[in-house]
């Protein structure tokens, strides 16, 4: 039995445990991904993780000429973690249908309104189907990520489906723009060139 480490080397000790299990992790992520840990440092192993650059496609829904339901029948929320640093901020998007089916609706399942994914949901969005509606979610990643813009993502999602939407959302900045753009649609205001 040796003698009592110093605080110094308790401390030295404790580093290098650190120190290995970030290296782990960091091999770990990496290999999820399908990345070599030896090829990238940290920064670059978290951007294959958000997902690389692709160039953008808004598929669009069916036009709809029926008006709004008077109560709401979609939630939207969004979230972004690690917004003060850039290269860690992970973002998400979802929209909820209560008493959604994609697909036959069944009465007895809690879920009277069939209303198929749409193929902008489809390509835009992940989907689970529970027993009381319709769980449409997604990833967001990037550099320039705010929680404003994950919520205004679940907005385009709920926008995405077939037929009209009466959104319901926690998010004053989404609300506050929506407002506006259907203001300006109203006025027939051009809403963006």
């Amino acid at each position: 039995m040796g003698a009592p480490k110093s605080e110094v080397d308790a401390m030295e000790d404790f580093t290098e445990a650190v120190a290995q299990e970030r290296d782990s992790t960091i091999d770990h992520i990496c290999n999820l991904a399908g990345v070599e840990p030896s090829m990238c440092c940290a920064k670059a192993c978290l951007a294959s993780v958000k997902g690389g650059y692709k160039k953008p496609h808004m598929p669009l829904p069916k036009p709809c000429a029926r008006d709004a339901p008077d109560e709401i029948n979609v939630y939207t929320d969004g979230s972004w973690l690690n917004p003060t640093f850039q290269f860690a901020g992970l973002g998400g998007s979802g929209a909820w249908w209560p008493r959604r089916a994609n697909g036959v609706a069944n009465i007895t399942s809690g879920c009277p309104v069939n209303r198929p994914i749409s193929d902008a949901e489809q390509e835009m969005a992940y989907e689970k189907q529970t027993p009381n509606g319709l769980q449409l979610y997604t990833k967001i990643g990037g550099f320039g990520g705010s929680s404003t813009r994950t919520e205004l993502a679940a907005g385009i999602i709920a926008m995405s489906a077939h037929g009209p939407v009466h959104i319901g959302t926690d998010s004053m900045a989404f609300k506050q723009k929506a407002d506006w753009v259907l203001e300006s649609v109203r006025a027939q205001r051009r809403v963006c060139d």
